[in-house]
């Protein structure tokens, strides 16, 4: 029997956690104390800890060390995940600490540091949009004098689409440089194009994409974020040009970026003369129902996957990725009035709604069929009908 130490921000990966009890390992798990009511697979956890945050989503580095130095005293940890995108560069530093075999902490910023993933990406002749630190005025000065605006200020250690600013030119680039102060050097400036964005979510194993989907957003997550509206993404066909494109991209990333075995989350921009950018990479399973989506478009359930890679890694190292399915998927989400939103006569009406999100305040549903063109109409249609009903 192994020990797995997993960290969650929140409350994530539940499927992880009972696969890896499943599999036979002791299972510890490390959260916060707003997540302690949370619906935790209790019978799959050995034991729960709690570990306080600043406001900055940051923990105590020296007591988090000195915590799991008590773990590994009295029970020994032979692996340690990182569930959410927040506890990465966490999950990194003890296993350096620990001597624990997986991502170091040089290797995971190149999966939580936005400025990071560009610089590893640009060294390795990566498509990215074009970008700069802001750890100087001049480099700002040197970036708008050689790329016209608009732009995007973004946080380098931020989640998704959260944090960024839109400005659209030199004068308000100095201005949010400005504001930013002694914050700056926390951020990085990147150049805007209006494209279609693309995420390919992953399976890697020794270095190899073993399993993936691409997925289309119907519109970007920054345009959700910044002025409201519906979330909604939806599959390629398996078989696909572009699918097969942003694979061997995904696949290029994470040989750039030292992936060895992990689930990943990759976002892609499609530039005005049909190139794919980079934007951001993780190493986790991605959020926003996105997993329920291709657990049901494609058979196979990423979290549960993703545990099986790691309980592979403390056995012999075999690990066998599963086979798409080939069905097409998709996830329409909007913000409600409604603490708890009534969607049970969309189940009843469509045969394609195959789960309705329960989450406070929120209307969402998870759609499958055979073909991608199916869907299309049917989420322009359910996109009208959450309007009528929640206004």
């Amino acid at each position: 029997m192994s020990s797995f130490l997993c960290l969650s921000e929140e409350f994530k990966g539940p499927t992880f956690l009972k696969m890896l009890k499943q599999l036979g390992h002791r299972v510890f798990l490390l959260t916060n104390e707003d997540a302690r009511h949370d619906p935790w697979p209790r019978e799959s956890i050995d034991e729960v800890f709690y570990a306080p945050r600043d406001k900055k989503r940051r923990h105590d580095r020296q007591t988090l060390v000195e915590g799991t130095a008590w773990l590994m005293r009295n029970h020994g940890i032979d692996r340690i995940v990182a569930l959410d995108d927040f506890d990465v560069e966490d999950a990194a530093l003890l296993r350096e600490e620990f001597r624990i075999p997986g991502m170091g902490q040089t290797t995971a910023r190149h999966f939580r540091d936005k400025l990071a993933m560009r610089m590893q990406a640009q060294s390795h002749g990566i498509p990215i949009p074009g970008f700069s630190s802001l750890f100087r005025k001049e480099y700002l000065e040197t970036f708008c004098d050689t790329h016209e605006g608009p732009y995007v200020i973004k946080p380098r250690s931020e989640a998704s689409a959260s944090g960024i600013i839109k400005v659209a030119n030199r004068e308000e680039a100095y201005q949010a440089f400005d504001s930013l102060g002694e914050e700056a050097y926390n951020f990085l400036i990147e150049t805007f194009a209006p494209g279609k964005v693309y995420h390919v979510d992953a399976l890697a194993h020794d270095g190899n994409v073993c399993f993936l989907r691409a997925s289309a957003y119907v519109d970007p997550p920054l345009t959700i974020v910044q002025s409201g509206g519906l979330f909604q993404t939806r599959t390629l066909p398996k078989s696909s040009k572009v699918n097969k494109e942003l694979g061997e991209l995904t696949q290029n990333v994470m040989m750039a970026f030292g992936m060895r075995y992990s689930a990943s989350h990759t976002e892609f921009i499609e530039d005005a003369e049909g190139n794919f950018l980079l934007l951001e990479t993780s190493s986790r399973v991605g959020g926003a129902y996105i997993s329920d989506m291709l657990n049901h478009a494609t058979g196979v359930d990423l979290w549960a996957e993703w545990a099986k890679l790691e309980a592979a890694q403390v056995a012999d190292g075999k690990y066998k990725a599963p086979k798409d399915l080939g069905k097409a998927g998709a996830v329409t989400i909007r913000t409600v009035s409604e603490e708890t939103p009534d969607l049970r006569r969309f189940k009843q009406e469509e045969e394609s709604v195959v789960k309705l999100i329960s989450k406070p305040y929120h209307a969402g549903l998870v759609l499958t069929a055979e073909k991608e063109s199916t869907l299309e109409s049917l989420q322009k249609e359910i996109a009208s009908r959450l309007f009528e009903q929640f206004g």
